[in-house]
């Protein structure tokens, strides 16, 4: 794993574990610097941009803190690792009370590599490893069991309720697809049809459709080729798509229907309304770049990322004769409003419908392209301002355990002995 992809996963593992009501002591403090790193990330995307908190502001920061799941106590040792990672300064007073913390977050890209350059330096348990690599594993595909991953390599005592956790918290579950074959996947990201996987990698390989998934991820929006196209990688992805795998929205402009392939992603705690609004405008609006980046008919867009990014700063395209057609779902949607130019009858302006719904999505969009950041990533950050102008902060991105974790008194009584005999063993 890249250092970039420990310091994500992470995040995911920690804001799992954070929304259960209970989880057993014998398993997370095995995951101290998962859960350290998981801190710092989400502390870091919460307090970019702020500058300075000063002592009358460190009240404030404890309670974003405390949002994101890091108590008070913890909060020293997650800023420890930030200014490891060069993000923060902090200021102690002569008991160690925190009486200023100076930020100097980096953007997504850059947040992630360092942080996960800390967590790279530090000595990890094999209990740590083993839910990274996998929990890593199947957030990037599902994968069918064959005892290949580092969780199945445990030891029963172990892996039992360690498995049990990780269902609980959404980040690694295992269920038999209907091909009969056991599926471990993670529904933090493979939720909706995951079942259905098998059956195509059963018909074109694991391998193809492994690195279609990954050539989505690493582009997202990526065009997905008409009936014509018959190779092995074009009838795959079209499967991913027709499954409701991956999901596919379409545009239509002046070349016919077009659509375009994304990676699932869950939303961020909220009305799940809005939430749903929001991603289907982030899709839409990469849709469009995609569909003009690679099918416009007069002009291609060269460059996405830089056309999203003046369209957010300046609220405003230059005219071009397509933009009718090409960004019609964004009007659709309420993301744009059009107007014709008065020095070229035929050309149209693209106007942003400034609210902040819209901002959020295209900053999230922007986010996707340039960094290839997951949403609920850039989402929180953008999402956090948004909170932050009403006056109080959104809850924690991604609560997805609902239920309370109870696991069997057995389980959990050899996981403990298991533990000890594992520390004792280490003198």
């Amino acid at each position: 794993m890249k250092d970039r992809e420990k310091a994500i996963r992470s995040q995911d593992i920690q804001t799992g574990l954070a929304a259960l009501e209970q989880a057993p002591g014998a398993i997370v403090n095995e995951l101290d610097n998962v859960m350290l790193t998981g801190m710092a990330t989400r502390l870091a995307t919460y307090i970019r941009g702020t500058d300075v908190f000063s002592t009358e502001d460190i009240p404030r920061l404890k309670f974003v803190a405390s949002n994101i799941g890091i108590e008070s106590y913890a909060l020293p040792m997650v800023l420890n690792l930030l200014q490891e990672a060069e993000m923060v300064q902090v200021k102690n007073s002569g008991g160690s009370k925190i009486i200023e913390v100076r930020e100097s977050v980096p953007e997504f890209g850059d947040l992630y590599d360092r942080i996960g350059q800390v967590y790279s330096g530090r000595d990890t348990s094999e209990i740590e490893d083993a839910v990274l690599d996998t929990f890593h594993r199947v957030a990037a595909c599902p994968r069918i069991a064959s005892g290949d991953t580092s969780v199945e390599q445990l030891g029963e005592d172990i892996r039992v309720p360690l498995l049990d956790l990780c269902d609980q918290a959404a980040l690694i579950r295992q269920v038999t697809a209907p091909t009969g074959e056991d599926l471990l996947y993670a529904p933090q990201y493979w939720e909706e049809n995951a079942t259905k996987l098998p059956k195509v990698m059963a018909a074109y390989g694991s391998d193809v459709v492994e690195k279609i998934i990954n050539d989505v991820r690493e582009s997202p929006g990526l065009p997905i080729a008409g009936p014509s196209s018959t190779t092995d990688r074009a009838q795959a992805l079209r499967e991913l798509a027709d499954f409701g795998i991956l999901p596919s929205p379409s545009v239509t402009s002046l070349r016919g229907t077009k659509s375009f392939a994304f990676i699932p992603f869950k939303l961020p705690e909220g009305d799940p309304l809005v939430m749903n609004k929001v991603l289907e405008k982030t899709r839409a609006i990469i849709a469009c770049v995609r569909y003009g980046q690679h099918f416009g008919t007069i002009t291609s867009l060269k460059d996405p990322v830089y056309f999203l990014e003046r369209f957010l700063q300046v609220g405003k395209t230059g005219s071009h004769s397509e933009i009718p057609s090409q960004y019609r779902i964004l009007i659709d949607a309420g993301i744009a409003r059009i107007s014709r130019d008065v020095n070229h009858s035929h050309r149209f302006h693209l106007h942003l419908v400034k609210n902040v719904e819209n901002d959020v999505a295209l900053a999230t969009a922007i986010s996707l392209l340039k960094f290839g950041v997951p949403v609920e990533a850039s989402m929180d950050r953008e999402l956090h301002e948004y909170a932050k102008m009403e006056g109080e902060y959104q809850a924690p991105i991604g609560a997805r355990a609902k239920r309370m974790y109870k696991p069997t008194s057995a389980a959990l009584k050899n996981l403990r002995s298991t533990i000890l005999e594992m520390a004792i063993s280490e003198f």
